[in-house]
């Protein structure tokens, strides 16, 4: 299996490229106006009162956490991506609540 660092550069090389990676998905995510985001079109499609589109969106949600954790290996640490699925999918089952 070849590396994503590319079979020619260093493993010191792939080291720096993992902890840049690391450190800039901690500071996009941090800032990140995800869980808002969601939560704006969760109200939404509750106003709409639409459920089969909050399912539909629940279902990706899944899906998408379920892909990052079997893609997830050594050299990136899905863990903080995956909480901010996590909380989507809280958002989610907050807007599906309140629709019954």
């Amino acid at each position: 299996m070849r590396s994503l660092c590319g079979a020619k550069h260093f493993s010191d090389n792939c080291v720096r490229y993992r902890e840049f990676g690391r450190a800039f998905l901690n500071i996009h995510f941090a800032r990140s106006e995800v869980p808002r985001a969601i939560k704006l079109i969760v109200d939404g499609y509750v106003r709409l009162k639409d459920r089969e589109k909050i399912e539909e969106l629940r279902e990706h949600r899944w899906t998408l956490r379920r892909t990052i954790q079997e893609k997830a290996g050594d050299w990136f640490d899905a863990s903080h991506l995956v909480q901010v699925i996590e909380a989507d999918l809280a958002e989610i089952e907050a807007g599906l609540a309140r629709l019954q």
